[in-house]
């Protein structure tokens, strides 16, 4: 019903106007945060995923800008210590977070295409937060299966679904981007 109504999703608005070096900023932002979290990623897979979480929470932004990079982190981090223990408060820490950061990613996502933020020259804008919310989505749902419940199960295949659908729109783009440059460069030839 809301999609319907163009004005409450923001889709009829025009784009954020920023200047050049804003969205540098910007782009270079999102470059800094994947670095951290593979930095922190990096501790996890040396058995300190505890210095990896300190690394996270130092990089945390507290000016109110995009954390959607930082959740995403902590998530795959919580999730690899929640399926190695099989806790339950664990799980339950690990599924929170990843359910902050599948909302996070829409919202991010939906924020870098209102401003047509690229940064990619081949993808369309908010690529990279379609990536983040389908791994948040599968890493989400392997943890409701990993519950033993059914309504939890019958919630996972859901969120499943949703991450196919998200697969297949970037599936889309990527098709589309390729044929577009198959047509730049045909015309290069002539």
């Amino acid at each position: 019903m809301f999609r319907v109504l163009g004005a409450l999703t923001g889709r009829n608005q025009p784009a954020v106007e920023l200047s050049q070096e804003e969205r540098t900023k910007l782009i270079l932002k999102q470059a800094h945060d994947f670095e951290v979290a593979l930095q922190a990623m990096d501790y996890v897979l040396d058995d300190r995923a505890e210095e990896g979480l300190q690394l996270l929470r130092e990089n945390e932004n507290t000016d109110g800008t995009d954390q959607t990079i930082n959740v995403l982190a902590r998530g795959v981090i919580e999730f690899l210590e929640a399926t190695l223990g099989f806790e339950a408060e664990e799980m339950k820490k690990a599924s929170a977070t990843l359910a902050k950061a599948e909302q996070l990613s829409l919202k991010s996502r939906q924020n870098v295409q209102k401003m047509e933020l690229r940064s990619s020259s081949l993808y369309p804008p908010g690529t990279v937060y379609a990536v983040t919310y389908t791994e948040s989505c599968l890493l989400h749902a392997l943890l409701m299966l990993f519950s033993e419940s059914m309504m939890e199960a019958a919630k996972a295949l859901l969120k499943l679904r949703k991450a196919y659908s998200m697969l297949q729109e970037i599936f889309e783009a990527i098709k589309k981007a390729e044929k577009t440059k198959k047509t730049q460069l045909s015309g290069f030839e002539d």
